[in-house]
């Protein structure tokens, strides 16, 4: 599977409700075999490495009102669902998140494709996830400081 592919199941898996919040649609995912759903979630865990920076967490902090580490990682998994232009948009200038309408903590994202494989086959899945390092992070408190590193951010949601 190649990342055209991912980003147009992505799509099709990922849609709003009425009240604007985003959900996952499991039918666009058990429609795969099982092999397409492990690429899939290789692809998936890649980006969720590739978007691991301490720039894209501090915007995270900011546009949530606080970010743990559970919270990023669910934080990173909705922001890939919300499909290639806001992940790559996002990743080029974590500021940009200002535009962002919706909410982007998504924790089921990552455990969909285990869950439907280990429906299949009893199993769970032997996928390759590497640890994400320790980042070198700044003071998330420190307002005067998230303003001058994301002032549509901070105009937006600090006083």
């Amino acid at each position: 599977m190649d990342e055209r592919r991912f980003w147009e199941i992505v799509e099709a898996s990922s849609e709003l409700d009425e009240a604007g919040e985003r959900f996952l649609v499991p039918e666009a995912l058990e429609a795969l075999s099982t092999e397409e759903l492990l690429a899939f979630e290789q692809l998936r865990l890649a980006l969720m490495r590739r978007s691991y920076t301490a720039e894209l967490w501090g915007a995270a902090y900011v546009f949530m009102g606080g970010c743990s580490d559970d919270w990023f990682e669910y934080f990173r998994a909705g922001l890939i669902m919300m499909g290639q232009a806001v992940f790559d948009g996002v990743l080029a200038d974590p500021d940009w998140l200002s535009e962002v309408e919706e909410e982007v903590a998504m924790e089921e994202a990552g455990y969909l494709v285990s869950d439907i494989v280990l429906d299949r086959t009893g199993e769970e899945p032997d996928i390759d996830f590497q640890d994400e390092e320790e980042l070198a992070l700044w003071d998330f408190e420190d307002t005067a400081e998230m303003k001058k590193r994301y002032p549509k951010l901070a105009a937006r949601y600090l006083e």
